[in-house]
């Protein structure tokens, strides 16, 4: 990984694979994380991506997981975010070319609440018009992306529910525990 306007030396390196296949990777900005696919192999990992120091200039990341499937991936297609199913907390979805068939492959992430929408994870998302005629690329003008909220009609934010009642497991925990700090 290395500065858009200094790419001869690094920012930061870690091994994704040691084969000699082909990456595909797909990075979701809004959730900084990085999707490794290789082609010609049966894996795709995932990364996130975090600022770290005082002046942010250095990065960090973890390996959230991998997806294994059972053939080996020929292609990757990544569906934009605006096509996600929010209320089952899909975070990425994608289309696995195979030798003989093609998979849609969907990541989504664990939650417990998903009558609310997950707005931690679900800011304004690009829209996936086009942000400029070809006209207008070549003649370098300069726009921010359009953004579309992805919080469905009648879905509650998450930030904005009320606190979750305990379970009656938590309740006994939280009881066992006022009890020890008595003694």
């Amino acid at each position: 990984m290395s500065e858009l306007d200094n790419s001869s030396t690094p920012v930061k390196t870690h091994l994704v694979d040691n084969s000699n296949s082909q990456l595909a990777p797909f990075y979701d900005e809004d959730n900084s994380i990085l999707y490794v696919g290789s082609i010609g192999d049966r894996i795709i990992k995932y990364y996130q991506f975090s600022p770290s120091g005082e002046e942010k200039t250095s990065v960090n990341f973890d390996e959230l997981g991998s997806y294994q499937g059972s053939s080996l991936i020929k292609g990757l297609s990544w569906f934009p975010k605006t096509s996600l199913n929010v209320k089952a907390v899909e975070i990425a979805k994608a289309y696995r070319l195979a030798e003989e068939d093609i998979r849609e492959l969907t990541f989504v992430t664990p939650r417990k609440r998903k009558e609310f929408f997950q707005d931690d994870i679900y800011p304004a998302t690009r829209q996936t018009t086009p942000l400029y005629t070809a006209q207008e690329f070549f003649n370098g003008e300069q726009r921010e992306p359009s953004r579309v909220d992805l919080q469905p009609a009648g879905m509650s934010k998450l930030s904005e529910a009320p606190p979750e009642d305990l379970s009656d497991n938590e309740l006994r925990r939280a009881d066992m525990s006022k009890e020890k700090d008595i003694e």
